[in-house]
């Protein structure tokens, strides 16, 4: 293929392929619920095959990632995509429970691979330094563009041509995508040919670890409290629109906050922007029992938003500069933050499902949040007693 006009941003294809990937999350947390409804499945069945592609997506991650160096990542992204476009259009023609596993569950796979991949070949394209960050605000935002534009274009396509039209709809979302496979920006020499090291070696280091832990808590916590928020609201007397509002303030905050974020992270260094951006949210959260007042609410909920936003770019900058100084290879880097993110994000609710037992749906975000920051110290801590391990060799690389 031909390259595109030199006068797009650098990495356009990056940014569109995130995007159109990102499309995914939006039409299936808007249809696939409903769907599997209107066809007679029970709520158990249902709650299955909904987190049967997020799990297919956290099994592909690792081996997507293992295998980074040694694949053609273009030529995958497009399988990818191709493939994802194709089992989204297919969604409503899944005429039994065991064909609507394998589409959930080849979604899933598509999905892990493709985002992957982009992630690391993204990152590739990068220079060091404040560039990168900023790059990655920029990259972030494509995820929550393309997870609200499929919200908003699949809700009426629905309501207009049905659910094959909704899902056709999705389906053509992600097909655009495959315009980024025109994209020719280079991956960056000294990179390109860096021999990456033994996974043992540059898991030993203490610091890579808890920027791994990081990412893991980051989105712990959000998924914590977007499960268990409508429950608090209800509690303190608030409405279930009120709580729609205090998520569309921490929403519009945080997709605000992640193209300016890159900026400041790099300035004021990403390890430390983004520990603070976690313990200050840690800090945020419970004061909801405190003034359950709407207009503190949304106050809080707009803060929390914004910190979100930059601590996500600081951390994933982080973890990118940290396992280059290990050696760690890009793919593996990558995959290791795409796991522990979803390991965060699945694990959320559940969390909080445990606390509120003990201790109820209002004081939860208190023990929650402390809980969350305890752990997080003691890691911080124990990174400051361990040694850091010097930085592994390069191996040479292959003729």
């Amino acid at each position: 293929m031909r390259q595109v006009s030199g006068a797009l941003p650098r990495s356009w294809g990056g940014y569109l392929i995130i995007t159109a990937l990102s499309t995914l999350q939006g039409t299936q947390l808007s249809l696939v619920a409903p769907l599997l409804d209107r066809d007679g499945y029970a709520p158990a069945a249902i709650g299955a095959l909904v987190s049967a592609t997020t799990v297919a997506s956290l099994a592909a991650r690792l081996p997507a990632g293992l295998l980074y160096e040694r694949l053609p990542a273009r030529r995958v992204q497009g399988l990818a995509l191709g493939l994802l476009a194709i089992l989204v259009a297919a969604h409503p023609f899944a005429g039994s429970a065991a064909a609507m596993l394998v589409v959930r569950v080849l979604t899933g796979v598509a999905y892990g691979v493709g985002t992957t991949l982009n992630l690391a070949r993204f990152v590739d394209e990068q220079p060091a330094g404040a560039a990168r960050a900023r790059a990655m605000g920029y990259y972030a935002t494509g995820i929550a563009a393309g997870y609200t534009l499929a919200s908003l274009l699949v809700g009426y396509a629905v309501e207009i041509g049905g659910y094959r039209a909704a899902f056709g709809v999705g389906a053509v979302l992600v097909a655009l995508g495959l315009l980024g496979l025109l994209d020719r920006t280079p991956v960056l020499a000294h990179r390109a040919t860096a021999a990456p090291a033994a996974w043992g070696s540059a898991l030993r280091a203490p610091a890579l670890l808890v920027l791994l832990l990081e990412a893991l808590l980051l989105n712990l916590l959000w998924a914590f409290w977007n499960a268990w928020l409508p429950l608090y609201a209800l509690a303190v007397g608030l409405t279930l629109a009120e709580a729609g509002l205090l998520r569309t303030g921490f929403g519009l905050a945080n997709a605000v906050g992640r193209p300016l974020g890159g900026g400041p992270a790099a300035r004021l260094g990403v390890e430390r922007t983004a520990a603070g951006a976690l313990l200050a949210q840690c800090a945020l959260l419970p004061l909801l029992p405190v003034v359950p007042e709407l207009g503190v609410l949304l106050t809080v909920f707009v803060l929390s938003g914004l910190l979100r936003a930059v601590g996500i770019v600081a951390n994933t900058v982080a973890v990118v500069e940290r396992a280059e100084r290990q050696q760690l290879g890009r793919g593996a880097a990558v995959a290791l933050f795409s796991t522990a993110t979803d390991v965060g994000l699945l694990s959320g609710p559940a969390c909080g499902g445990l606390l509120v037992q003990l201790v109820g749906p209002v004081q939860v975000f208190v023990a929650g949040p402390l809980a969350l920051a305890g752990i997080y110290g003691a890691a911080r801590l124990a990174v400051r007693l361990l040694p850091e391990p010097p930085p592994a060799p390069a191996r040479p690389p292959a003729p």
